[in-house]
């Protein structure tokens, strides 16, 4: 059975109390006690993730405090009517955001690789 509080540390505890909570001993589990596991919790396998949908991963990229001070720049320079300064602030929040998104994606497909 794991540790009833779970900020317990495990690395604290003598090897005997650690097996105890474990419900486990030196020797291992034993063939009984491996198919009780087996059929409460599940084979012990990497779960294959699939990762955060795209429209989930470009909020992200959108919801950056940098991105939305630009964003806060861009509406002011709009308003006061520098439409050059708003169009160049634009300009490098779309070029942000895209060139963010893909890095991420690029990132993403390449751990999947590793994994």
């Amino acid at each position: 059975m794991p540790p009833s509080h779970p900020t317990s540390s495990l690395f604290a505890l003598s090897r005997e109390v650690l097996l105890e909570q474990l419900g486990t001993s030196e020797k291992g589990l034993t063939q009984e006690q491996a198919a009780k596991r087996l059929a409460s919790d599940g084979p012990n396998t990497v779960r294959d993730e699939q990762g955060p949908a795209w429209f989930r991963r470009a909020r992200d990229v959108v919801t950056n405090p940098l991105v939305e001070l630009l964003a806060v720049l861009g509406t002011i320079t709009f308003a006061t009517g520098d439409m050059r300064a708003a169009l160049m602030i634009a300009g490098m929040l779309l070029l942000g955001v895209v060139l963010r998104y893909i890095q991420e994606d690029r990132s993403l497909a390449a751990a999947k690789k590793l994994s």
